[in-house]
């Protein structure tokens, strides 16, 4: 190492990046919230009583939902 060169700091490379993936795009983050939406709808649509459905399907397409606008504010 060069002695003038000072090392890069890790919390300014990390600027910028996805929260989930560590990318500069938010295509991963947006991908996995359309799927955990997707995943969503086929509990609701799925054979089981909705009243064991809702909660999961609610978590699951609240959490895609965050994911997909955090990908989108990249």
């Amino acid at each position: 190492m060069e002695p003038d060169r000072k090392p890069a700091d890790p919390a300014s490379q990390r600027e910028g990046h996805c929260p989930i993936f560590g990318v500069e795009n938010g295509a991963p983050a947006i991908g996995l919230g359309l799927l955990l939406i997707l995943f969503a709808l086929a509990l609701l649509l799925s054979g089981p009583p909705p009243d064991v459905t809702l909660l999961p399907a609610f978590l699951f397409s609240g959490f895609g939902a965050v994911l997909v606008l955090l990908g989108i504010r990249r």
